[in-house]
């Protein structure tokens, strides 16, 4: 079933993948992360990799659950998982490596931040034809976060290479509207 579901999204992710596995990684996590969730998609490990023992997980940090479920259901012939547990683990692992650890290795960057966010929200939604459950609850809890999302923050889209030149005149004229009425209503 995992295989069918990302099939058409495997290269992509093992792109991404491989390219953030080039750089250099803040913590040794971060790089464990990306090493299993390439194992995960079927990717053969390479030879300085090594599956590290589990340490204390804390519960503000998501990215340590992530690790853990790829680890269990790379495993899974060593646990007794129930028949509610083995499919829920599938799912979370699917979700982890499709949309998670994208989103999760892109955060940091503030230029890029307002479309990223954007874009992982839409992903969040079209994830209901995978699984209506995990987008359902992912995007609302998600949609709390996007608070930040403000007119004086999205002025960094300006910045994003990868904005086309036709939304960022779009965004300044909007701007430039939104000065102007601000002024006529100043003066008057």
């Amino acid at each position: 079933m995992v295989a069918s579901v990302i099939h058409d999204k495997k290269d992509d992710v093992l792109l991404f993948i491989s390219q953030q596995l080039q750089e250099n990684q803040p913590r040794d996590d971060y790089r464990e992360l990306l090493e299993l969730s390439s194992v995960f998609l079927g990717n053969r490990p390479t030879e300085n990799f090594t599956f590290k023992t589990p340490g204390p997980t804390h519960h503000a940090r998501w990215l340590s659950k992530a690790i853990y479920s790829l680890k269990i259901y790379l495993f899974q012939e060593q646990f007794s998982l129930s028949r509610a547990e083995a499919p829920g683990l599938r799912h979370i692992c699917i979700f982890i490596v499709l949309l998670y650890i994208k989103a999760w290795y892109c955060a940091p960057s503030a230029i890029h931040a307002p479309r990223k966010d954007l874009e992982f929200m839409k992903n969040l939604l079209n994830y209901k034809k995978i699984n209506k459950n995990i987008s359902e609850v992912a995007s609302k809890k998600f949609s709390t976060h996007l608070w930040y999302l403000s007119e004086q923050l999205i002025c960094l889209s300006l910045f994003d290479d990868n904005v086309s030149a036709e939304i960022k005149l779009r965004l300044i004229e909007s701007i430039q509207k939104k000065v102007k009425l601000k002024i006529l209503n100043a003066l008057m």
